[in-house]
């Protein structure tokens, strides 16, 4: 699971309970998440 840190959108996913919600905003920010380090592995 990642947590997401710093902006609020971000903030935001941590609180989302349904998976397929989260997921489809995780899979649209995946690669500005990886390239400025805007989540960290729990």
């Amino acid at each position: 699971m990642k947590a997401f840190i710093d902006a609020p959108l971000l903030i935001y996913l941590n609180t989302v309970e349904s998976r397929e919600l989260r997921s489809s905003y995780e899979n649209f920010y995946l690669d500005i998440l990886v390239k400025y380090r805007a989540y960290t592995d729990i």
